[in-house]
């Protein structure tokens, strides 16, 4: 597990720094929901990406394109 968290933090730093600097330019693209914008889609899918590749059985769950969980019995939220 601790390749998979250390892979998980090194993304989040990475998207961090490299959308900090489209603040305040990034355009909202109003599918299903109000703010939501392609940055919000990318980052999630990054994320849900690097867990289904060290363990595909692993469910995920985020705010931007999940409405319920998922059936599984470890869950990344």
């Amino acid at each position: 597990m601790e390749k998979v968290y250390r892979e998980i933090i090194n993304f989040i730093v990475s998207e961090g720094k490299r959308i900090s600097q489209r603040a305040g330019k990034i355009q909202d693209v109003g599918v299903k929901k109000q703010f939501l914008t392609e940055e919000d889609l990318k980052i999630e899918r990054g994320l849900k990406e690097i867990i289904h590749k060290h363990n595909s059985n692993h469910g995920f769950c985020a705010e931007e394109e999940n409405e319920q969980l998922p059936d599984a019995e470890d869950i990344w939220l």
